[in-house]
């Protein structure tokens, strides 16, 4: 008989972090569980890791939202530095 667990973090040959996975209930009880590697499959459990889940999802794209807003701005700046570059190196030059 096996049991479902939620994996908390990667464990080799076994899954990913947010997995679900059946293992031997030896596996899980002395080994998953102990090390807080892994959290029992129950509806309760399920559902707070989904929530956490959207949580984590919305940050990563509001992350990516400010990071594109970043990447834009720098180039904004470097090719105003370009030119002010290229207006010393002409005046420079005269």
């Amino acid at each position: 008989m096996n049991v479902q667990v939620i994996l908390n973090e990667d464990v080799a040959n076994l899954g990913r972090t947010g997995d679900v996975v059946k293992v031997r209930p030896g596996f899980a009880r002395n080994y998953l569980l102990p090390r807080k590697l892994a959290v029992e499959a129950s509806q309760k459990n399920l559902r707070e890791f989904e929530h956490h889940k959207r949580i984590a999802m919305g940050k990563r794209e509001a992350q990516k939202g400010e990071a594109a807003s970043l990447k834009k701005s720098s180039r904004r700046s470097s090719s105003v530095s370009a030119r002010m570059r290229a207006r010393r190196a002409s005046c420079l030059a005269r």
